[in-house]
């Protein structure tokens, strides 16, 4: 029978891709071990947690010594151990993924400006290979979609890997399904009329005009939060205030539901708002460096 914390071949091959994919630098035996290691470590510190739990609230029932608990506090410390060292095992091991799609997410961010350069340098009369080591050298400036180019262009200096095969091999590799559809046409438009600058120029208006797509559902989308915050944060609120104020006044009752609005309704309130803001402007941020 296979121990359940050690990955399945399938697994193994999986866990090389999406390592690879995330530009995670370490192996699939590395991480495995992170994970074997780090489990092992939440499992004593719950442990330690009942410990000091069980000295700290029942000092006179010892709850690890006394027969008539210990029938259930071990099973029960045992147990919640086993499900820490599984939780965090399977959380490592999922973390390559979950970072892919954090990937995923700037490159296709940032694909309008690198594919807009690169229809540039064709304009220009770049050939191909020099388009693929520009755009690897300005990576910084022109986002994740421009820096997964640096693969190709070290596939094709230290492996010796023609630029075709590269591009392949990067097309194979990426998180984005939006770049590997992109670098498919582009490879197959070279193959056939050894240019692609009217390729370029249309993909370009067709992302620019999705990105304006983009950018009307993201102000329509705010627009909505605004109205929910200023209705159950900002309205709602105040007409509460004044009602309970006035329910005070009368019955000269003690407003503690006042207190709750105040200072727990409102910051918690405002602070989810501010994380949906912040996760709704994820994918329209492009982390890149200013060009001086």
């Amino acid at each position: 029978m296979r121990n359940p914390l050690t990955p399945s071949p399938e697994r193994i091959r999986a866990l090389e891709k999406e390592l690879f994919s995330a530009r995670i630098d370490i192996d699939v035996k590395g991480l495995v071990r992170y994970a074997r290691v780090f489990g092992f470590i939440a499992s004593l510190l719950i442990i330690f947690a009942f410990v000091f739990i069980d000295l700290l609230f029942f000092p006179v029932a010892n709850l690890f010594i006394d027969p008539e608990y210990i029938i259930f506090t071990y099973p029960l410390t045992a147990g919640i151990a086993i499900l820490a060292n599984v939780a965090v095992y399977y959380a490592i091991i999922s973390y390559p993924k979950l970072e892919m799609r954090t990937r995923k997410r700037f490159i296709e961010a940032s694909m309008y400006e690198m594919v807009s350069f690169m229809y540039a340098l064709h304009h220009c009369g770049a050939t191909l290979y020099a388009s693929l080591h520009s755009i690897a050298k300005y990576a910084d400036f022109y986002g994740d979609a421009a820096k997964e180019f640096r693969q190709v262009v070290s596939d094709m200096d230290f492996c010796g890997y023609d630029q075709f095969t590269a591009i392949q091999r990067l097309t194979d590799t990426t998180p984005s399904d939006k770049l590997r559809f992109f670098l498919s046409e582009l490879s197959s438009t070279y193959r056939s009329i050894g240019n692609a600058e009217v390729f370029l120029e249309g993909k370009r208006r067709e992302m620019q005009k999705e990105a304006e797509i983009n950018q009307r559902s993201y102000l329509s989308s705010l627009g909505a939060i605004a109205e929910m915050y200023i209705t159950l944060f900002v309205a709602g609120p105040l007409f509460v205030v004044i009602v309970i104020m006035v329910i005070g006044l009368i019955s000269g009752s003690d407003p503690l539901i006042l207190a709750l609005v105040v200072y727990l309704m409102l910051p918690i309130g405002t602070v989810i708002f501010l994380l949906l803001l912040d996760t709704l402007g994820q994918t329209y941020i492009i982390k890149r460096i200013q060009m001086p």
